[in-house]
């Protein structure tokens, strides 16, 4: 019997995930939260530019 694969989601993934729905609700960049630079805010902007 397979089973499905587990795994936990990583803060990387919560934040692009939160990337996403700003983009899928016509929010701009300027909405991102996370400060410049910061490895959040790389996610975030990760997230809303793969809408794109």
């Amino acid at each position: 019997m397979a089973q499905a694969a587990h795994y936990a989601l990583t803060r990387d993934d919560l934040v692009r995930q939160e990337g996403i729905d700003a983009a899928q609700s016509n929010r701009t960049r300027k909405d991102n939260p996370y400060r410049p630079g910061s490895a959040d805010w790389r996610a975030w902007t990760s997230g809303f530019d793969a809408r794109g």
